[in-house]
């Protein structure tokens, strides 16, 4: 590795970036801050292949170009103007600008990237190729804001590339991920999901357990197309990390789901991801959760439905009032996260346990929340 060191910006979901920054410390790279939905860190440039590869909770990671103050569009031209692009670009490469605005302006984001690509265009002669560029310039403009990185993945790292079940109401990995660490799981603790869905959560678990790299199914990063993409060391990364997995290490978690076709979806994902072995799913109602708890549980990490794209709000309810009913039943001494966009769930637990945390997050467009608690 080089001993310069490079800034990057890695994304995360708002609201759990001290979770994704503790990761980031993990594996070399020096926090320098955090920022809404973002981790500002320090590291030898190659640190840019093991983040991608090895971050469970990270969404993307950037190259930092720049992170000012700025009162006026003109303000954000100059800032752009002073940027030194060309220790990434060779000349030949095509780019495009998107831009990301949160706040009141006397502009639009297309204003942004308009300016942001005359500049680069005028500096460096590159073709604009919006559609699938090799260099993709990401900005933001919080209030008065301006950041700017290069993006060093392309799609987004949830996309692990093991699941081949699409469940309509998905939950990304890398929140799945985020969930666990949350809640202090370890690989020896007994784990139920008992609304699993297409088995996300689990098949997180067992990959975090097992040491697979969440980058181990992807077949593509962004930074491929850079002209300083070191092929040899990243295979070089890739080797390393793999050397560590522990392919037959079994793990007590389990996984109940009410609709046969998403527990199907979840046995195929866990299959796609070489985890079935480690995972027991059970057909089964968390109405009735007690009935299927045949074992010892010391942790349960579950997103339920939301009445938004499964079942109405009524049923939910109804789900969420004797889910809650069944834990307290039968068990005792566990620790529970829920994540929810269900106002009331609160109203459920309050009383009831003991609350060890509640989180505010945004998952897309939509508050949620984040329960942690004690039977």
């Amino acid at each position: 590795m080089t001993k310069d060191l490079e800034r990057f910006i890695i994304t995360t979901t708002w609201g759990l970036e001290d979770l994704t920054a503790e990761e980031v410390e993990s594996f070399g790279g020096n926090v320098i801050e955090i920022l809404p939905g973002k981790v500002l860190a320090e590291a030898p440039f190659e640190f840019m292949y093991v983040a991608n590869y090895i971050l469970r909770t990270a969404e993307k990671v950037y190259i930092y170009l720049t992170h000012d103050k700025f009162k006026t569009l003109e303000d954000i031209k100059a800032i752009v103007e002073d940027i030194d692009l060309s220790k990434y670009i060779s000349g030949q490469e095509t780019f495009g600008v998107k831009t990301k605005r949160f706040g009141n302006h006397s502009f639009t984001s297309i204003d942004v990237n308009k300016i942001v690509g005359e500049i680069i265009q005028r500096k460096y002669r590159l073709n604009v190729y919006l559609d699938n560029p090799d260099l993709e310039i990401k900005t933001w403009v919080i209030e008065d804001v301006f950041i700017m990185g290069i993006n060093t993945t392309g799609y987004s790292l949830y996309r692990r590339g093991y699941r081949i079940y699409q469940h309509p109401a998905p939950l990304k990995p890398t929140i799945s991920s985020l969930l666990l660490k949350l809640a202090g799981w370890k690989p020896q603790d007994p784990l139920v999901d008992p609304m699993c869905g297409s088995g996300t959560i689990l098949i997180e678990a067992a990959l975090m357990a097992r040491n697979i790299p969440p980058g181990y199914f992807r077949p593509y990063y962004q930074f491929y197309r850079f002209k300083f993409f070191d092929r040899s060391f990243f295979e070089e990364i890739k080797r390393t990390f793999n050397k560590r997995i522990h392919w037959d290490l079994r793990i007590p978690l389990y996984g109940i789901e009410l609709y046969k076709n998403h527990l199907y979806g979840a046995i195929s994902n866990a299959t796609m991801a070489k985890v079935i072995d480690t995972i027991s799913f059970l057909l089964g109602d968390a109405r009735k959760l007690c009935q299927f708890l045949k074992f010892d549980v010391d942790y349960v990490v579950t997103n339920p439905p939301y009445g938004l794209k499964i079942a109405s709000k009524r049923t939910v309810y109804e789900l969420y009032e004797r889910f809650v009913t069944e834990l307290d039943k039968c068990l005792s001494g566990a620790t529970i996260v829920v994540m929810t966009a269900e106002e009331y769930f609160w109203t459920l637990i309050k009383d009831s346990f003991k609350i060890l945390e509640v989180r505010e997050i945004m998952y897309g467009e939509l508050p949620t929340k984040i329960y942690k608690f004690k039977v």
